[in-house]
């Protein structure tokens, strides 16, 4: 006899955890542990090798307390620490300490307690390296806020990319700052990603390849490079010159940073005798350098008085955000609307503009 068993709310929520494990497994696996293992005396010294990066090292022992730090030196007796970091983790509780690593070498990790048999392991996070496309990484800028660590995208043409950097330490939230570089060129200015802009920015990159800085006060980061290809439709350099928005009805196009020319499009709206409303919708993703690094978007139009036709506009300034505007078909106002995107100071990402009525 067949039977049919339906998964219930908890078994799909459990589904979902072990899918999140696997997730952060996977994550973990690009740093995996150097070494790890049980001491066997009191006091002891494990000799570990190390690259350049952040050493982070995990102590606990169930029946008593766990000393650690790292030393360039060896031997079993209590040599001052590395940047003077060390942790003592109490009973039944896991230690951790971080210690930026800045010469390839061998070095050693000095562990005391009171009993032996305390659990270790001693993890290294690798400075840069090479983002795959929503694939997350783990990694570190030596925890001092002033070294940039570079990590390398190819992108595969015209179109957005998000970069997204999340602390991911073992005490606190650091603070971390972005650039983007090609051909060994800064694009943008540094940018800050605090919680107020969700950790994330966005840029309007070409093909070619890139490099993404990241200096953080964290000791372990998580960085997402998200991007995805855009089909654009070039405005016209002048009003003159401005591109028809027919079907489907709207655009999308890239703002490169340094490219202050603005783009054109124009928009004939249809007869009406009643006064109808037509609907303009803008959008726009973009870095966050300053206050002033948004997508300006400009719609003019002409409007009939004293039997003489004005030119008439109306602004935005758009900041990763939409806007909408609604203009009535009337018959003093001419059917052809004219539109300019432009990117303000260090602007760099993407805009979209469609209309309905």
């Amino acid at each position: 006899m067949n039977t049919f068993v339906k998964k219930s709310a908890p078994a799909l929520l459990g589904v979902g955890i072990i899918y999140l494990l696997m997730c952060a497994f996977l994550i973990e696996d690009a740093n995996a542990a150097v070494k790890k293992g049980t001491t066997t005396r009191k006091e002891q010294t494990v000799k570990v090798e190390l690259k350049k990066g952040v050493c982070v090292i995990i102590v606990k022992d169930k029946d008593s307390w766990v000393y650690a730090h790292l030393q360039k030196r060896g031997g079993n007796k209590k040599r001052a620490a590395i940047a003077g970091r060390n942790v003592i983790a109490p009973r039944g509780k896991r230690g951790t300490v971080a210690v930026p690593i800045r010469e390839k070498g061998t070095y050693y990790v000095y562990l005391h307690g009171k009993n032996k048999g305390a659990k270790y392991t001693v993890r290294r996070y690798a400075p840069g390296g090479t983002l795959k496309n929503k694939v997350p990484k783990l990694g570190t800028s030596y925890m001092d806020n002033t070294t940039y660590a570079y990590y390398k995208f190819v992108s595969p043409g015209r179109g957005k990319l998000r970069i997204q950097v999340k602390d991911a330490s073992y005490h606190y939230p650091g603070y971390s700052r972005v650039r983007l570089r090609k051909n060994k060129k800064d694009l943008v200015a540094d940018e800050s990603l605090i919680s107020g802009y969700g950790y994330a920015t966005t840029y309007g990159i070409g093909k070619g390849v890139y490099y993404i800085g990241v200096r953080s006060s964290s000791e372990v980061y998580r960085i997402l490079a998200k991007y995805s290809r855009i089909k654009t439709r070039n405005g016209g350099k002048t009003m003159a010159e401005a591109r028809d928005i027919t079907k489907p009805k709207k655009v999308r196009g890239v703002i490169f940073t340094g490219n202050k020319d603005p783009k054109w499009y124009k928009i004939l709206l249809p007869k009406s005798k009643k006064g109808k409303k037509a609907t303009l919708r803008f959008g726009a993703s973009n870095n966050n350098a300053d206050i002033y690094s948004s997508v300006q978007v400009r719609v003019y139009y002409y409007v009939k008085k004293n039997k003489k036709y004005k030119l008439r506009h109306k602004t935005f300034d758009l900041d990763n955000s939409s806007d909408i505007m609604d203009i009535k078909m009337r018959r003093k106002r001419t059917r052809k609307v004219f539109i300019r995107i432009k990117g303000m100071k260090g602007v760099s990402g993407t805009y979209k503009v469609s209309w309905s009525r």
